[in-house]
């Protein structure tokens, strides 16, 4: 029995130096509570800088509904610049939250790693003793002992011994488990951490566009009024041209059949069926589908909104709006950088005037809210905003070059599916 109860005391005493000494649990405890520490000042302050920009964008928004002059586009300038200003401050601040959750993860799973190891050294022990056991066995245990009382307490030990064991065993498998989960976070963050730095580059090259803008229209208006609104005008005469042209073309290319590419949808689903995503975080809605107020003014040629306006500011990530493949990233006059996503069941999302798209090509595949792009103000716009349409039917064609997709036919409204 002594030799029992020594070696289950070696077992413990190995499993002991091993966290206290090898491993250096109370430093990694210290260097986690640190981080964990720094991790809640830097998210105190993500807060207050998200708290800004919310309130940035709504001003920004309540300007846009006021832009009929010269001073009021040019406060509309200075409100988006300070935006961006504060936003390039928010991802600098995520990108380093992102760099100590992920140095946290890190610390985690080398713990993890080292609880593994230890049950690992337990378990090893544990087994030793059981086999000990089994090379004696019973009989001889039996006529080891001075009394019957020894037999049964040796008995009894041995039992304990299997229920750890399979206790060990069961913490092995629940490490395990945990550190699949911790590598799985720490991939996530890493990738998280890829699309902060992609966002903090185009965020910068929209604060210079912004920036540069402002300087063009005063250059162009010479800070006279008469000479924006005479702008204004020019603007919306050339993009309603557009549109009168791109339906005549259309109509031609359908007759025809002359297309890049043809997809339908086939059965429509039932409006207030909710498949799509809203393809931007905190945006706000600034025009809706069909015969706005815009459409009214003969923007577009005479026809109706063929999707929905939305803006969360110049920069933001643009989002798949659902599961899908995409069809084809373009550019044209009209609406300037733009990608299309289709979807399982068919149908086609279309999202436009982006400054700038991600490195994907036609033909990947992307998981619903996957970044594609950040929204801009290219084409025809007359602010930073996405333009995102639903089509049951949709094709591509050629215009000057540039490719160009339906406007007049095949789309529903979103809304109708969000």
């Amino acid at each position: 029995m002594r030799f029992i109860i020594i070696k289950i005391i070696v077992v413990f005493l190995g499993v002991m130096f091993f966290y206290g000494f090898i491993g250096g649990k109370e430093s990694k405890a210290e260097t986690l509570e640190t981080l964990q520490q720094e991790i809640i000042k830097i998210e105190q302050e993500v807060a207050k800088l998200e708290e800004n920009s919310r309130l940035y964008q709504s001003t920004i928004q309540d300007k846009k509904q006021n832009i009929t002059s010269l001073s009021a586009t040019i406060s509309l300038f200075d409100k988006k610049i300070r935006k961006l200003e504060n936003d390039i401050s928010l991802t600098s601040q995520q990108i380093i939250l992102k760099n100590l959750l992920i140095q946290s993860l890190g610390i985690e799973i080398e713990k993890t790693v080292l609880d593994i190891d230890g049950k690992k050294v337990t378990l090893g022990g544990l087994l030793q003793v059981i086999n000990d056991f089994d090379k004696k066995g019973l009989v001889e245990i039996f006529f080891e002992g001075n009394k019957l009382s020894d037999f049964f307490d040796q008995a009894r030990y041995l039992e304990v011994i299997q229920r750890n064991l399979n206790q060990v065993l069961a913490d092995v498998k629940n490490l395990k488990d945990e550190l699949e989960v911790q590598k799985i976070s720490s991939i996530a963050e890493k990738n998280a951490l890829e699309e902060l730095k992609q966002r903090t580059t185009v965020q910068k090259y929209a604060l210079d566009e912004e920036r540069i803008n402002k300087k063009d229209l005063l250059s162009k208006t010479k800070g006279e009024e008469s000479k924006y609104q005479s702008l204004l005008a020019q603007t919306l005469k050339e993009k309603s041209s557009l549109l009168k042209e791109v339906a005549v073309l259309e109509k031609e290319v359908e007759r025809r059949k002359n297309f890049l590419f043809y997809t339908e949808s086939g059965q429509i689903p039932p409006r207030g069926t909710r498949i799509f995503l809203w393809p931007e975080d905190d945006t706000i809605l600034t025009q809706g589908y069909g015969m706005t107020d815009f459409a009214k003014s003969g923007a577009y040629g005479g026809a109706g909104h063929n999707g929905i306006d939305m803006s969360s500011g110049s920069g933001s990530p643009i989002k798949a709006a659902a599961e899908g493949e995409i069809l084809v990233f373009g550019y044209n006059n009209g609406w300037g950088n733009w990608v299309a996503i289709k979807h399982q069941n068919g149908m086609v999302t279309l999202y436009a005037h982006m400054i700038k798209s991600t490195t994907r090509k036609a033909g990947d595949k992307i998981d619903s809210g996957s970044v594609i792009g950040y929204e801009g103000s290219t084409g025809f716009s007359t602010g930073s905003h996405l333009h995102f349409s639903v089509y049951s039917k949709f094709f591509t064609y050629l215009k000057n070059d540039q490719v160009y997709f339906n406007y007049f036919d095949g789309t529903l409204n979103p809304l109708n599916y969000m």
